[in-house]
């Protein structure tokens, strides 16, 4: 088994294929990990893909690497024992497949492996950069102009959603690509000059689709400044270039106001379902600026800005029902959504109540938009702690590399966008991350 899974063929059809799935995610997101084909949508395939990484990696990795990761898969088989606890007390069924929907959070944790595993097989070149540079181009004149109607019909027929880039799918694409670009570039100044061209592009557009992301980009941008060396000859080509950034800059802010003007037309507003606009209305027209925006009133956290008061309640609620479950150890489980998308929380006259304002546009969202907030309602007290400890091990792991600044610049700013929005739950996303993490910061003893 182990000859056959690291041939140089295998090895090369599984390369061949996560391109293809990284391609995919970063030009399309959402909207291509929702592809059905043969009954299953890519990002079960390939969170399947991940689940059977996990498990056969003690196959396909040498003895050495193995032992080097040996307090990994220690804290990852705590995790698996903990799902079966949390599984068995909360009569979650292991036929359904909703069960691992909710537990998704673990079996994405198999391409950490497969990021090891390839570690030497994946060699990047300057065309290859290049081409890396045109997708995060295209991805930013998409996220404000959209993709022609010819694309969206294709995701419409074969997807079950369509959407644009949210706000944590452009962080990591602008974080993961400037990362690979600052490290392969042999000349310096190159790499600083498509590195500050990258942030005038993209920091407009990051402060009006999301400030978490926002927010996130500077803390990656400060990071990387301070890690790295720029240097840049005084010249005159170098003068011209700072005139180029300062004109991208301008050229940016006003162009990526169309996001905004697009997205809260009066038109498009009055499309809105009723539900979209309880939602827009809870989050956008209740910001109080007589408010701090955070303060506390009857033993509850708020905040006068309306979008982060409507997470912060979000986020107590849920505490909550965990606490008036007595399922703090083990958590809520997997059998079914969170209460707090369930149970009406919205009053009308007569303090009746009418409606849900959480479940998002399309009526479906189930997720607390806090990646471990999420750990700790599904899995308790037990997830959440051996979740903490396995990413202080990546810590460590980068540190022993001497890649703890490399790490940071990557790590800081992605958990940071996960810790207000619900990007870890998403199939893509933590793919790539838990890969790229394996790829870069884990050292292969092969």
């Amino acid at each position: 088994m182990y000859k056959i899974l690291n041939s140089s063929n295998f090895r090369n059809f599984v390369i061949y294929v996560l391109s293809l799935f990284f391609i995919g995610s970063f030009l399309f997101a959402r909207s291509f990990i929702g592809i059905t084909i043969f009954g299953y949508r890519i990002g079960e395939i390939f969170i399947g893909l991940s689940l059977l990484g996990l498990l056969l990696s003690p196959v396909y990795l040498k003895k050495e690497t193995k032992h080097n990761l040996k307090d990994v898969y220690l804290i990852i088989s705590l995790i698996l024992l903990g799902f079966f606890f949390s599984a068995f007390e909360s009569n979650s069924f292991f036929t359904e497949p909703y069960t691992y929907r909710a537990s998704s959070y673990i079996w994405t944790m198999g391409f950490l492996f497969l990021g090891v595993w390839l570690k030497k097989d994946i060699v990047i070149n300057i065309n290859q950069l290049f081409l890396i540079e045109i997708v995060l181009i295209i991805v930013y004149v998409v996220s404000i102009l959209n993709y022609p109607n010819f694309i969206q019909e294709f995701f419409y027929n074969t997807s079950d959603k369509y959407e644009l880039h949210k706000g944590s799918d452009l962080l990591l694409i602008f974080v993961c690509i400037n990362y690979i670009i600052m490290k392969y570039f042999k000349s310096n100044e190159q790499s600083s000059r498509l590195f500050l061209f990258n942030i005038s592009l993209f920091m407009p557009l990051f402060i009006y689709k999301s400030r978490a992301a926002f927010i996130a980009a500077l803390i990656y941008i400060f990071i990387e400044l301070f890690s790295k060396t720029f240097y840049f000859k005084k010249t005159w080509s170098n003068l011209i270039f700072l005139g180029f950034l300062l004109i991208t800059l301008t050229f940016s802010t006003f162009y990526s106001q169309r996001y905004v003007v697009e997205e809260f037309s009066a038109e498009i507003v009055s499309n809105i379902p009723n539900a979209y606009k309880q939602l827009g209305e809870y989050k956008f027209s209740k910001y109080q600026e007589d408010y701090p925006i955070l303060y506390f009133s009857n033993q509850r956290l708020y905040s006068g800005d309306g979008n982060l008061n409507w997470r912060l309640q979000l986020w107590q609620d849920s505490v909550e029902d965990l606490n008036q479950d007595n399922s703090q150890l083990f958590g809520n489980g997997y059998k079914d959504k969170f209460r707090v998308f369930i149970e009406e929380n919205l009053t009308c006259s007569g303090g009746k109540p009418c409606g849900n304002n959480r479940l998002g546009l399309d009526g479906l969202n189930q997720n607390v938009h806090n990646y471990f907030l999420t750990v700790y309602l599904r899995g308790g007290f037990f997830h959440l702690i051996s979740f903490i400890i396995l990413n202080l091990f990546f810590l460590f792991y980068a540190y022993r590399n001497a890649q703890i600044f490399n790490f940071l610049k990557f790590y800081i700013p992605v958990m940071f966008v996960s810790f207000f929005d619900s990007s870890m739950e998403n199939a893509h996303f933590p793919l790539i991350f838990y890969f790229f993490i394996g790829f870069y910061f884990i050292k292969n003893k092969d």
